[in-house]
């Protein structure tokens, strides 16, 4: 189906690129706001908690600080659970979670800022500092989320001095990394689901809209092996126009052969009289004279049979829903070569099933040529047989052949020889009558029909010519 170079390969391509971009940005755009909404809820969570730690916060005489309330979450009294707090007064840890215990939160340096108010006495005024959220390394190599402020305490009279203090929560971010991860696994699972459910659909999309190319090239090789003469006109109306100009073309084309035909045969009748007529006075003259002018005749009719044979077999490529049975054909050119031999034995083992792809003329011209020549050098048997093929040969051209076999067991041609017999005007041996024109004939038809002629050793003893050609296909069923 993806075959290179194919329409349904380019097309099916060009969307799963479209499907592999468009499913992998949404998902990158789906992590990445899912990271930002959950980043911003674990600050606004830690915030929270920074705020009621600020607010339980009281200065004592002398610089010191106490919580007047818990947080209300008992993980700030687990040995390191995960949630901490801790207060810093000049670069000095002043206070702690008992969740810390022996250790200490590493917080970045950040600028001491001035509160924006003042309260009163026992109250707090907080500023936040720039550099006052992000990440830092914890107790047992933990990876917290922390947020900090910059406060001032003010002490209680009589003393109402001011204390600046730096309050910072740090909380675990495993829990956030676990859940981004578990996101990232069912993005990857649904989005790659619903990738392979569109690349499907695609595909089954071109092949579906591609289906009636399919149908209109199926149309072609039965028009092509003579199955039918035309194209259906049934199909999208994106391909009527191609279909209707296909068709006329077919149409133009068997118009000009059966012209070019039918001006062949008109030529070779009107020829036949006058060629007749000087052959008749040619041999009344005696003499060198008449040997001259019947050589020249003989010439002339010999060029005429070719151009005769050439027009007859000028495009029969083009001639569409041709199918001619070669068993029928094989027994009626046995029948003639009987009549006309009948010394020989003629054998005929030749299929019903098999079918010539092309003209019947065109046929009989090359069985009868052959059969002749088999006739003329056999003992006393002659064997016509047809069968399939080579499967590795109709590989190669793709196109249905078959191969008709006529033997005899007469002498035979040395290999040389053989190659020479089917050259135009060539007779191997002068004592037997004809002009040196029938095999060659034979492969000129042969040869526009895209077959090929061969001669070799033949198992009856003598010589086998092998002829290779288009094989039509079976006959189309009959409508139910």
């Amino acid at each position: 189906m993806l075959e290179r170079g194919s329409l349904t390969r380019r097309l099916v391509l060009v969307s799963l690129v479209w499907i592999v971009l468009a499913v992998a940005g949404g998902g990158l755009a789906i992590a990445l706001a899912f990271r930002a909404a959950l980043g911003a809820a674990e600050d606004a969570r830690l915030e929270a908690w920074l705020h009621a730690l600020v607010a339980s916060l009281r200065a004592e005489p002398g610089g010191g600080v106490v919580l007047a309330r818990g947080l209300g979450d008992p993980r700030f009294d687990q040995i390191f659970s995960g949630l901490y707090w801790q207060i810093e007064s000049q670069n000095r840890v002043v206070a702690a979670s008992r969740s810390l215990w022996d250790a200490r939160l590493a917080l970045p340096a950040g600028p001491d800022l001035e509160a924006a108010e003042r309260v009163a006495s026992g109250g707090v005024a907080a500023a936040r500092t720039s550099g006052s959220h992000g990440w830092i390394d914890g107790p047992r190599r933990q990876r917290l989320r922390f947020v900090a402020e910059r406060v001032v305490l003010q002490e209680p009279a009589p003393s109402a001095g001011e204390t600046s203090l730096r309050v910072a929560i740090a909380a675990d971010d495993e829990e956030t990394q676990r859940a981004i991860a578990k996101l990232d696994r069912l993005l990857a699972l649904s989005l790659g689901g619903l990738a392979a459910g569109l690349a499907a659909a695609v595909a089954l999309q071109v092949r579906f809209g591609l289906a009636p190319v399919g149908r209109l090239v199926r149309a072609l090789d039965a028009v092509r092996a003579g199955d039918r003469e035309r194209l259906p006109e049934t199909g999208p109306r994106e391909l009527a126009p191609l279909i209707a100009s296909m068709n006329a073309l077919l149409d133009d084309e068997s118009e000009r052969l059966r012209r070019a035909r039918a001006q062949a045969g008109n030529l070779a009748h009107a020829l036949r009289t006058p060629l007749s007529l000087l052959a008749l006075d040619a041999a009344a003259i005696r003499g060198a004279e008449g040997d001259v002018l019947r050589c020249r005749l003989e010439e002339v009719r010999r060029e005429i049979e070719q151009r005769m044979a050439r027009a007859a077999i000028a495009g029969p490529l083009a001639v569409r829903g041709m199918r001619t049975p070669l068993a029928e054909v094989a027994r009626a050119v046995a029948g003639t070569l009987s009549r006309l031999f009948p010394q020989h034995t003629i054998e005929v083992d030749v299929g019903s099933d098999l079918a010539f792809r092309g003209d019947r003329e065109d046929l009989v011209e090359m069985l009868g040529n052959l059969g002749e020549n088999a006739c003329k050098w056999a003992h006393h048997r002659v064997r016509i047989s047809a069968g399939p093929a080579d499967p590795e040969a109709e590989s190669r051209t793709r196109t249905a052949r078959l191969v008709l076999r006529v033997d005899d067991d007469g002498p035979g041609l040395a290999e040389e020889d053989a190659a020479r017999a089917g050259e135009r005007g060539v007779r191997l041996d002068e004592r037997t009558p004809g002009a040196g024109l029938g095999l060659a004939i034979v492969t000129d038809i042969a040869v526009a029909h895209g077959g090929s002629l061969r001669l070799i050793r033949s198992p009856l003893g003598g010589l086998r010519a092998e002829l290779t050609i288009p094989a039509a296909g079976p006959l189309p069923e009959p409508p139910a």
